[in-house]
């Protein structure tokens, strides 16, 4: 967690559901609580079959999920689609909030 509070220029998050040092669901779940998952997608890969599991996932937050046995070529697109999303939805977000604010202030001057 100490590494996406220091660096600001992490775009993704690969997360196995199950770790050797820890389980993705709980780092997700911190991802979360901490409001990371505005600015950072998260894709689970997992050997697991557990649809439960899987849902947890999605309703915590997470983007995707990739099952094991993994295909580099699958894993790398589906890396680079969903940086490229959260990139357009970052930016127009940040329009909208520039926007609302120059309209409030169009308000304001008007009052």
């Amino acid at each position: 967690m100490d590494i996406l509070i220091k660096d600001n220029s992490i775009a993704i998050v690969l997360l196995d559901i199950k770790m050797p040092d820890g389980d993705g669901l709980y780092v997700l779940e911190q991802m979360k609580k901490l409001g990371f998952l505005q600015r950072i997608p998260v894709i689970f890969i997992t050997g697991s079959s557990n649809v439960d599991i899987e849902k947890e996932g999605f309703d915590l937050g997470v983007t995707e999920i990739i099952s094991k046995p993994i295909n580099s070529i699958i894993v790398k697109k589906r890396v680079e689609n969903t940086i490229l999303l959260y990139e357009a939805k970052n930016q127009t977000e940040a329009r909208a909030r520039k926007l609302s604010e120059k309209l409030q202030k169009m308000s304001s001057n008007h009052d």
